[in-house]
């Protein structure tokens, strides 16, 4: 399995096209990881199998439908570490307070 280096400067000073293609990447890797070939991920998460090969090629989805990928790599909980507010300290979601 293609090993792939993760530098956080990849996501600091990458293009929007170079972020797209690392999340990509690394979602394949994950994926892989789970021994699914694409069409039976995309069946896995509900979305059409033209869509989630769109994404692993070309690097472009939905937000829905990312989050539908996020959720079927069992890594949905990552998404609430995106957009964190500044200053708050890594805490379990179970800490969070949502309103």
């Amino acid at each position: 399995m293609k090993n792939i280096e993760y530098r956080v400067e990849d996501f600091l000073f990458g293009s929007t096209k170079e972020i797209s293609k690392a999340l990509a990447e690394r979602v394949k890797t994950f994926r892989k990881q789970k021994k699914m070939t694409q069409e039976k991920f995309a069946e896995h998460i509900a979305i059409p199998f033209g869509t989630y090969k769109e994404f692993e090629t070309n690097h472009k989805i939905s937000l829905e439908n990312f989050i539908k990928v996020c959720r079927g790599l069992e890594r949905v909980e990552d998404l609430f570490y995106l957009l964190k507010p500044k200053g708050i300290e890594e805490v379990g979601i179970a800490q969070w307070n949502f309103k």
